[in-house]
């Protein structure tokens, strides 16, 4: 009977008999890989202390090509911001409405009204995300 476990004979003459064969340059790391374990143990304190620049810095960035397109996008995000939580409001007041005691036509009917103010917030905030991007 033979092993199934252990090294494995070369298959090639090309091949050298230790398996210290060259890597194939498709398998190497990229010259933007040198530093992904730095950034893999990158702790969250440091990048909450580096934040504040790179947002800084991107800002600079998008102002310094369109001023018009940076404020636009600001806002409008401000704007889908605004709309979460009053989608999210309406939300609770959703559940308020079908947790409540009583019959359960009626607390549906109840929330209804919140149902359809949710629905309208998610739908306009979707439409500013889009018109963010």
């Amino acid at each position: 009977m033979t092993t199934v476990i252990g090294p494995r004979p070369p298959s090639d003459e090309d091949e050298p008999a230790d398996g210290a064969a060259e890597p194939l340059p498709e398998l190497e790391d990229g010259h933007w890989m040198h530093r992904a374990t730095e950034f893999a143990h990158t702790s969250f304190g440091s990048v909450a202390r580096r934040l504040p620049a790179l947002v800084r810095e991107a800002v600079a960035l998008a102002w310094a090509t369109s001023r018009r397109d940076t404020l636009a996008s600001i806002g409008l995000n401000v704007a889908a911001g605004v709309l979460t939580t009053l989608g999210l409001l309406a939300t609770t007041g959703v559940l308020r409405q079908l947790f409540a005691a009583g019959p359960t036509p009626d607390r549906i009917r109840a929330a209804l009204p919140a149902l359809l103010l949710a629905a309208l917030a998610v739908t306009a905030r979707g439409a500013l995300t889009a018109a963010a991007g």
